[in-house]
């Protein structure tokens, strides 16, 4: 196999010197090249439990002007050839990923007439037909879509509009986007619209794994992403973002299968920040509390219909809701007597990473009792996604509806659940864990949204009454470094993976990419350096800008 694969590479490297104009081959091209395809063909099934050595890693750090995109291209798209394994290309920057799908990969597809290549987004990125059909008839989904609850764990303030925008404003863009997609003028992907739409407005319509319905949805064969799905399978190269593939991983989603796939990652340098900032998680206080009354209304509401051998015992559950609020009001009267966070005092950071030895194992019988909420909430929802016969099409639609958004905040759930089984944990490698301020937002007076968590008065105050003005925080965790979640979720699963850029290394080493990585947990993975073509001291000129500000100033940027 590696005399058929070194063959099939030196052919497809002499057919692009051949026919692309100005194409000088390169020592160091060939050499990396070499060295990812020894390594892609070293792919192999994780082992459950056991250690894997490393022969399917490598650090291939190649200086500017090598030819990286060439070099790594070719050698996998052999070895997909000859292991049968699909390819991810992933990036940090929107300007290479486009890079790669619009110059390299054309390109290299006129020497290889038979190589499909895709861009592979994450479901949030797509249209839901069925949500938007929702939000087009102006259906009042239930409360869930008021500003606190929307906020609940949508980052900070991310969801927060810019500008005012009314209600008649929101409809007719529906209107607009649904036309378009109706008539074929659009695909239902957020980024070919002409203009990105306003964030709260998209995360009304965006598709959800947890919403989902898959193949018993009406609009299944038109599905945007399921489209974009299908088209990236038959692709040999998918083109992603370090982000996506993360997050994919890390919710075991089944857009990637990393235990069959050859992975690029190029830019890797910047996979360790991207890693702490995918693994890391918020939640709005007071929110989340108006998250929990919605969803009790809901289940109330909604469940009452379910066949007696699957309905929730709702006294229980509204017994569990109500111990979450109790335990956040405990929390919020905590921060609030300490006057930890204010508007002039946006952020506290706790010590070393630990909270208060009293709110330890309040926020594990949180995280205990967020977990039975989501198991509620996702059997109600799968209830309701199921088809009832005995209903009128009217009804039914209407009851799927309500299972799809309620699905869709079960992720909602599942990140505070993962925030406070952080902020109840200390490991030998500590967590970050903070607190910041967030501008107060208004208790809604309507439906089912009314925010119910205490008065800043304490804990055992009264409920809030609707329009009343809270002040409120963001709860937030992250790790220091993401070296264990990377070896355990990302190098130990793949088949394979090639990790390069043009700096991998400091002060000559890989130790510190290493050691942030996570992938120093495999000793016989590939390193390399691939010096650069360029003759630095004839052809490169330091330049020193005068500046007005020290770079410590703020002014200085």
């Amino acid at each position: 196999m590696l005399e058929k694969a070194y063959e099939r590479v030196e052919f497809l490297y002499g057919e692009v010197a051949r026919t692309w104009p100005g194409f000088i081959a390169r020592p160091g091209q060939r050499q990396m090249m070499h060295a990812a395809l020894l390594t892609f063909l070293s792919a192999s099934l994780p082992e459950g439990d056991g250690a894997r050595p490393g022969h399917h890693l490598a650090l291939l750090e190649a200086g500017t002007g090598t030819g990286k995109t060439v070099a790594y291209s070719i050698a996998a798209i052999v070895a997909s050839e000859l292991l049968d394994k699909p390819v991810i290309v992933s990036t940090a920057t929107v300007a290479l990923q486009e890079q790669l799908f619009f110059k390299d990969l054309p390109r290299l597809a006129k020497v290889i007439p038979d190589l499909r290549f895709e861009l592979l987004k994450g479901r949030g990125r797509y249209v839901c037909e069925s949500r938007l059909e929702a939000a087009l008839n102006d259906v009042a989904q239930d409360g869930l879509f008021d500003e606190g609850s929307q906020e609940a764990l949508n980052g900070a303030g991310s969801s927060r509009r810019d500008g005012a925008r009314d209600a008649a404003q929101t409809k007719r863009w529906f209107a607009k986007v649904a036309k378009s997609f109706r008539n074929g003028k659009w695909d239902g992907d957020m980024d070919s619209l002409a203009k990105l739409p306003d964030l709260g407005d998209w995360q009304r319509v965006q598709a959800s794994g947890s919403a989902c319905n898959g193949g018993q949805c009406e609009h299944f064969r038109t599905c945007a992403f399921f489209k974009a799905r299908r088209r990236a399978a038959a692709a040999t190269i998918q083109v992603a973002n370090h982000a996506l593939i993360l997050a994919a991983l890390q919710t075991d989603s089944a857009l990637i299968d990393p235990a069959n796939t050859l992975f690029v990652f190029d830019e890797a340098h910047h996979l360790p920040g991207i890693a702490g900032e995918q693994f890391a998680c918020r939640a709005r206080l007071g929110a989340s509390v108006s998250l929990l009354a919605s969803l009790r209304a809901l289940a109330n509401r909604h469940s009452r219909d379910m066949p007696a051998s699957t309905r929730p015992d709702l006294t229980a559950f509204g017994q569990v809701i109500s111990e979450c609020t109790d335990k956040l009001g405990l929390l919020e009267g905590y921060w609030s007597d300490n006057h930890l966070v204010s508007v002039d005092k946006t952020v506290h950071r706790f010590r070393e990473g630990r909270i208060p030895e009293a709110l330890i194992p309040e926020c594990e019988q949180l995280a205990a009792l967020l977990g039975s909420v989501a198991a509620v909430v996702e059997a109600i929802a799968n209830a309701l996604k199921e088809p009832d016969e005995s209903r009128s099409p009217a009804e039914r639609e209407e009851q799927i509806r309500v299972g799809v958004e309620l699905g869709a905040h079960l992720s909602r759930l599942q990140a505070m659940q993962r925030l406070f089984s952080a902020w109840a944990t200390h490991d030998v490698v500590a967590w970050a864990k903070w607190l910041e301020y967030a501008p107060p937002f208004t208790a809604s007076a309507a439906g089912t949204s009314q925010v119910t968590y205490q008065a800043t008065s304490g804990a055992h105050g009264p409920p809030s009454a609707p329009g009343a003005v809270h002040v409120d925080a963001w709860l937030c965790a992250s790790p220091m470094t993401a070296a264990q979640s990377l070896s355990r979720g990302l190098w130990k699963n793949v088949s394979a993976a090639v990790c390069t850029s043009a700096t991998l290394t400091a002060c000559g080493r890989f130790d510190f990419f290493d050691r942030l990585s996570g992938i120093n947990r495999f000793p016989e993975r590939r390193a390399m350096v691939v010096a650069s073509p360029f003759d630095y001291r004839r052809q490169g000129e330091l330049r020193i800008a005068p500046m007005n500000n020290s770079p410590k100033s703020a002014d200085f940027s």
